[in-house]
């Protein structure tokens, strides 16, 4: 019997992260994701919640744990002169992040590295922002990756997450009365809740791969961090979007097909998953970026 290897489950919680079913995908999400610069990640979201909240944003570090191609360290660096590092597994995007940064003149600004975030998580501290973006899968659960990424930052330093949270029923017709009201690609903010009116979960429930809004409360609650701000991203915009990306992925995945004819079924699949993915039919995830700030020291479980 065949052990799985450090190398191989990294790979599997990145392919999953991507939507890729096989890691054997992995060598050619670079020329699928080729047209792509913002991989999932909503940089003005940040760079607002960050305005809005945070003083002296040019004194900022920050850290993009899984920065993909650069688009949030390029965009907040030139927004607020800050310093960030982004760290990504896949040379080729961080090869394309440093050519997007200094094409937007912010090279000295933003350092870029090729790493396992998985591994610097464990070494890397005292930041002022860790960024989190769509990334959950390649760490583990949201809970997981909550109790491994907060050590990142410094006391009272803060994590900017774009993930997205599972919508009830009630989430999915409050949803949809406001977007009848609003012009399609608006975007809301969600009302800050104080800690003790959080509801309570079994910690069970916030060991799941996926999370109500409130679960996604109660499991901040529980690691000693307090949301601060949230931006939620409207239906018909998160649509948009995707569906835009989704016309270049196919253009390049057709491409791989004609170069890798006995490689069709691979590509055909994650095209597939990246649909399914987006419709969700039987579970309605609904886009959404958290600042949460660190209101409570805990030791690491990871050292």
């Amino acid at each position: 019997m065949n052990q799985k290897t450090y190398k191989d489950e990294v790979e599997e919680k990145l392919a999953k992260s991507l939507t890729a079913q096989t890691p054997e995908l992995i060598p050619y999400l670079p020329y699928l994701l080729m047209d792509i610069w913002d991989l999932g990640s909503s940089p003005e979201d940040m760079r607002t919640l960050i305005e809005e909240h945070l003083p002296s944003p040019h004194k900022l570090h920050i850290i993009d744990m899984g920065c993909a191609k650069g688009a949030a360290p390029v965009h907040l660096a030139r927004a607020f002169g800050c310093h960030v590092k982004g760290i990504d597994i896949i040379p080729e995007f961080i090869e394309a992040a440093v050519k997007h940064a200094e094409a937007n003149g912010v090279g000295d600004l933003c350092e870029f590295v090729v790493g396992d975030i998985n591994e610097a998580v464990l070494i890397e501290r005292n930041y002022d922002i860790a960024i989190l973006d769509a990334i959950m899968d390649v760490l583990g659960t949201p809970a997981e990756t909550i109790r491994m990424i907060r050590h990142v930052i410094k006391e009272s330093g803060y994590l900017l997450i774009n993930d997205a949270y599972k919508m009830r029923p009630e989430d999915q017709e409050s949803r949809d009365s406001r977007e009848e009201a609003k012009t399609t690609g608006s975007k809301y903010s969600s009302p800050k809740m104080a800690l003790d009116e959080i509801p309570e979960f079994p910690l069970e429930v916030l060991e799941a791969p996926y999370l109500t809004y409130d679960e996604w409360l109660a499991l901040f609650r529980a690691e000693g961090l307090e949301v601060v701000a949230t931006i939620v991203t409207e239906g018909q915009a998160l649509f948009s979007f995707n569906d835009a990306q989704m016309a270049l992925i196919q253009v390049r995945a057709e491409e791989l097909k004609a170069l890798h004819p006995e490689k069709q079924v691979l590509f055909d699949e994650f095209i597939r998953a990246q649909g399914v993915k987006q419709a969700a039919p039987d579970m309605p995830l609904q886009g959404i970026t958290w600042l949460v700030r660190k209101i409570q020291f805990m030791p690491s479980r990871y050292r």
